[in-house]
């Protein structure tokens, strides 16, 4: 498994963020995600920022072509994409 955190600030026409608009882009190739929205910088400017955490068994170059799309869909000079290196899902049931 595979986490990934996706950083998309304000879109570059309106100045704000799109949330239903992201849903909607991501929706058709994940199941499930999470979006934390906040406060950002870009540029010296202060804008929106939706962070989206996506746990998957896709690969970073998939994600790679994903977020692209998504760059374009959105009209972002660019979008970060980050890989966590290391996902652990513990339960109750876990062991040291």
């Amino acid at each position: 498994m595979n986490q990934f955190n996706i950083y998309i600030g304000a879109d570059n026409v309106s100045g704000k963020i799109d949330k239903a608009e992201i849903v909607r882009l991501l929706s058709s190739s994940f199941n499930g995600f999470t979006i934390t929205l906040g406060c950002g910088f870009w540029q010296g400017k202060e804008e929106e920022v939706a962070i989206i955490t996506i746990f998957t068994i896709r690969t970073r170059v998939e994600l790679i072509y994903i977020v692209a799309e998504l760059c374009r869909k959105l009209r972002q000079d660019c979008i970060i994409l980050q890989s966590v290196d290391q996902v652990d899902f513990v339960t109750g049931d876990s062991q040291n």
